[in-house]
């Protein structure tokens, strides 16, 4: 479950810098629209996901690999297994590529000798057998050599200005919800921060988000809610209140709504495994 916002990667290991995992998804998992510099490559197995990246939404099935770009706004969905993989910038500069945050991808590919690779990196991170460092690394090199030959757009393709200033809006907008999320902010509030009409700032913060500005105020509210109460600090109405509902029943309706369950079996839930 992503926080909100810019999402500040950290790398468990030093001498292999990356992220990698197996990811299930379903309709009741709910990500917020969030953006990162470095490259995320998504491999999908089974299902199919909708994904909205750069203002533009695209489908992945089962063999698509997705390309989300550096510093694109993404958001998920849908009903898949996939692989996740990001490199950290270090280790695309160790690699001998330099920093691919400037490079742009084409994002949605069909490759087999990728997605071959990222099987090889599961199994090497699995087995961990003599030397499987190097062998991970042998694998993420050939996965970046094949995405700057045959992947990397011209900048003529380029996105151009104007919807650059619309991510930078929108991005603007998400920092001023996750600073003030905990009080009484309207779509109004927000648009005013990004400077532009209600009325214009809510289609575009809908067609690069994936969300109407509300629900993602309460989206981000309900996260932080269950996060409280999950951590025994809270009560399921003191972290309602501490976050931003005025009511309590309301409350519970947008959790259900956002989340898939109710507030209370959620804390029972952490308490029985306590």
């Amino acid at each position: 479950m992503n926080s909100a916002c810019y999402e500040a990667h950290t790398y468990p290991d030093p001498d292999l810098p990356i992220i990698f995992h197996y990811n299930h998804m379903n309709e009741n998992i709910k990500f917020l629209s969030h953006w990162h510099e470095a490259v995320e490559i998504l491999y999908i197995v089974k299902g199919s996901i909708s994904v909205i990246s750069g203002h533009k939404w695209f489908t992945a099935e089962k063999g698509n690999i997705l390309i989300v770009n550096s510093n694109n706004i993404h958001y998920i969905r849908g009903n898949a297994e996939y692989y996740c993989l990001i490199m950290g910038e270090k280790l695309c500069c160790n690699l001998g590529f330099g920093a691919i945050d400037n490079v742009v991808f084409r994002e949605l590919i069909s490759d087999i000798k990728i997605a071959n690779s990222i099987i090889e990196i599961e199994t090497e991170l699995k087995d961990k057998k003599a030397h499987y460092k190097t062998a991970v690394k042998a694998r993420l090199a050939d996965i970046m050599i094949i995405l700057l030959r045959d992947y990397a757009l011209s900048k003529s393709l380029l996105s151009d200005n104007v919807q650059s200033a619309k991510t930078d809006m929108v991005k603007k907008a998400i920092k001023y919800i996750k600073e003030h999320y905990s009080e009484r902010i309207s779509t109004k509030d927000v648009a005013r921060q990004a400077g532009v009409s209600e009325a214009h700032f809510c289609r575009i913060f809908k067609a690069n988000t994936g969300f109407s500005v509300i629900s993602y105020i309460n989206l981000l509210r309900c996260y932080h809610a269950r996060s409280l109460f999950l951590k025994g600090t809270h009560n399921v109405g003191e972290a309602a209140i501490s976050c931003g509902f005025e009511n309590i029943s309301y409350f519970t309706k947008t959790y259900k709504k956002h989340i898939g369950s109710l507030p209370s079996a959620d804390k029972a839930a952490a308490e029985d495994t306590e």
